[in-house]
């Protein structure tokens, strides 16, 4: 059984049956694994537990030394899994939007018969034209990014943006008639022997990997029905993700963080790490007129890096973008104090310039308290539980299931597994 029939199997049976699991994310040097139950009313969240290691150990396309990432894993597991209250061996995986690839592609059908009604067979087919175009364009680009070595993908995500039948945008095809029929579809890879290495020391382990996700889309998946723009922002890199009505429309990843925002006040004003968090974290309240001086001044050391931030940002959402009118929604999720000095640079209007909104921007701050069926162990501890770990926590939980072209997609893309 492949690892899409496992998800799919595991999402039957769960509400059914009271389960248990281990998440684990991959962020830079950092290993963070988080041990949860679910049934058919919530997720609690149990354990969490973070293990560094050195970057040149685990890339974001290649584990260059395995033995050493299999004992980090090792340990992280061991600290999360002791107090599951019942066995489990099940690990679903977020991984780094660089380690991950994606694309969007737009088919157009002409029907050889317009009266007649379209049926699941028909549906199916056409879902298949795209995934297979999906495939062969990603496979295409790698071949260019790596200078023609022959890189072999898996399908990790797969889902259909829109769906027109002569111009109309349909939910659901079937049973309708017309000539003309565009799919649009975003789709997700990742490299083969990364995520088989993954599987592989995982299964040495005695643990069985069922899922994986990129964190992009997990984060993504945590806006129902809405059309905006999430922000990721992490230690090491940044992951922008354009939403429309509640999917994921693309994203993309540039390399640049918190940690670098950090480290320009530690060495800039002779700080230690405490200190330096302090000061990006200090808020004017009731009780003080403004900041503290060294706030302000820790806050003007970072302009300069801010406007790098900033041209990497714009980048990004230009190229998922693709010249599309932008939601007005922006939604952040970072769980270091640098983030408040990046939320204060979002609000200036110079960096908009050349782009086009719906509206007004409105900035909203993005947390696990966004994710109502998830819930806490009393001795829970919050230590490197990111938004997007919860987001693909809250994945194995779908209240309503797939719609009817959802689930001939899952179908066609078991076939590609």
């Amino acid at each position: 059984m492949n690892w899409l029939n496992k998800i799919i199997s595991r999402q039957s049976n769960s509400a059914k049956n009271k389960d248990a699991a281990i998440a684990i994310e991959i962020d830079g040097d950092r290993i963070t694994a988080v041990s949860f139950t679910h049934d058919k009313n919530s997720i609690k969240l149990l354990c969490s537990a973070v293990v560094f290691m050195n970057e040149s150990e685990l890339l974001p396309s290649e584990i260059v030394n395995q033995e050493n990432v299999a004992r980090k894993l090792e340990k992280v597991l061991a600290k999360v899994g002791y107090n599951l209250p019942v066995s489990s061996n099940e690990i679903i995986l977020s991984l780094p939007g660089e380690s991950v690839h994606n694309v969007l592609v737009h088919g157009k059908y002409e029907r050889s018969n317009p009266r007649a009604k379209i049926d699941l067979t028909e549906l199916k087919n056409l879902i298949y034209k795209i995934e297979w175009k999906s495939f062969d364009r990603m496979r295409r680009l790698l071949d260019v990014k790596s200078g023609g070595r022959d890189k072999d993908v898996r399908l990790l995500n797969s889902e259909i943006v829109n769906l027109e039948i002569d111009g109309h945008t349909v939910a659901n095809p079937l049973g309708m008639s017309g000539s003309k029929i565009i799919i649009s579809a975003i789709s997700t890879f990742v490299q083969t022997d990364y995520l088989e290495a993954f599987a592989n020391i995982l299964g040495e382990l005695g643990y069985d990997l069922v899922s994986a996700q990129a964190a992009p889309i997990a984060l993504g998946k945590i806006i129902k029905d809405e059309s905006a723009v999430v922000i990721n922002i992490r230690r090491e890199r940044t992951d922008v993700i354009l939403m429309l009505d509640g999917k994921v429309l693309g994203f993309r990843t540039f390399n640049l963080g918190t940690d670098a925002f950090l480290k320009k006040v530690i060495y800039g004003l002779g700080v230690t790490d405490d200190v330096a968090s302090a000061l990006l974290n200090e808020q004017v309240d009731e009780g003080s007129a403004k900041l503290s001086s060294q706030a302000i001044q820790a806050r003007e050391s970072l302009e300069e890096i801010n406007a790098v931030w900033l041209d990497g940002f714009k980048l990004a959402l230009q190229e998922v973008a693709a010249n599309l009118e932008l939601p007005s929604q922006f939604y952040i999720a970072c769980d270091d104090p640098s983030g408040v000095v990046i939320r204060l640079a979002l609000g200036r209007a110079s960096w908009r310039r050349g782009l086009s909104f719906e509206g007004r921007l409105q900035i909203n701050e993005l947390s696990t308290d966004s994710l109502e069926l998830i819930r806490e162990d009393s001795s829970f501890n919050r230590a490197g539980l990111s938004v997007s770990l919860a987001g693909l926590i809250s994945l194995v939980h779908d209240a309503e299931g797939p719609n009817v072209v959802e689930e001939v997609l899952s179908r066609v893309a078991k076939i590609m597994q």
